[in-house]
């Protein structure tokens, strides 16, 4: 099974050209579920539904879109499974401004709950915040296996990644979930995904970050002792190709099987 996820940039420069090679990447690794960040409501130049366009030129059978309030953006799950237990985390009472998706799937008899999420970009107290709740709200469902998947706006070094992968606590709350590109790059070395330095968007931009690795997908089984029955079998940087523009993040796909 291939899972993936992509923040396809909602900006209006060279939206139209960038949409079609979004979904030209897509089309490209073409993975059997994809979480999508900063999706597009509505054109402005003819109010088009985007991800209809998007789910038409990748073709896949299913897919659940949600905008934010008040908002021409949100999340999007596109899959080629049946998707079920279908929400977002925004109607939520006790989640402030903290936008996640969440979806199931059934893969090879094993329920798999996916969570694709957006962190807050301009506040590290809101991201701490926010991924607590989040894992917190995952982990009120039953599934053999969780992911998640999406842009932290956190690279390795931030308490929230630390968080995640069991090498802090963050209020008062700890979490075990393994970092997918951690374990690859082990063997084959880690390509950032927020890349100042070789992604066309940032060309004659002065920048003075380094190239980051803030998008992620995650996994942890709902038995620590299924951990080991998950097979990584390969893991994918794409959307990275730089005469090719389609976002100013690059997407994640992962190949996985399951013993």
């Amino acid at each position: 099974m291939k899972i993936a996820t992509y923040n396809i940039w909602n900006s209006d420069y060279l939206f139209d050209g960038r949409l079609k090679n979004i979904c030209d990447e897509i089309n490209h690794v073409k993975p059997d579920i994809i979480n999508l960040q900063e999706v597009r409501y509505k054109s402005k130049i003819d109010s088009s539904i985007i991800i209809n366009k998007i789910v038409e030129e990748t073709d896949y059978q299913f897919f659940y879109f949600e905008k934010y309030h008040n908002e021409n953006e949100g999340l999007a799950v596109l899959s080629r499974r049946p998707l079920t237990e279908m929400e977002v985390n925004w109607d939520r009472k006790d989640v402030d401004n903290c936008n996640a998706m969440m979806v199931q799937i059934e893969v090879d008899g094993k329920k798999l709950l996916v969570g694709n999420l957006h962190l807050d970009y301009s506040s590290v107290l809101n991201r701490e915040k926010q991924i607590v709740e989040i894992v917190t709200w995952m982990s009120e469902k039953k599934a053999d296996y969780y992911f998640l998947c999406g842009d932290f706006n956190s690279d390795e070094t931030s308490s929230v990644y630390r968080y995640l992968t069991n090498r802090q606590s963050l209020n008062g709350s700890e979490a075990n979930w393994i970092d997918f590109s951690e374990v690859y790059g082990k063997q084959t070395g880690k390509t950032p995904t927020l890349d100042f330095w070789g992604n066309p968007r940032w060309v004659n931009i002065n920048v003075l970050e380094v190239p980051k690795r803030c998008d992620w997908i995650l996994m942890k089984p709902f038995d620590d002792r299924n951990l080991n029955k998950v097979i990584l079998n390969h893991l994918e940087v794409f959307g990275n190709d730089s005469n090719t523009f389609a976002s100013d993040h690059y997407g994640i796909c992962v190949d996985i099987e399951f013993e």
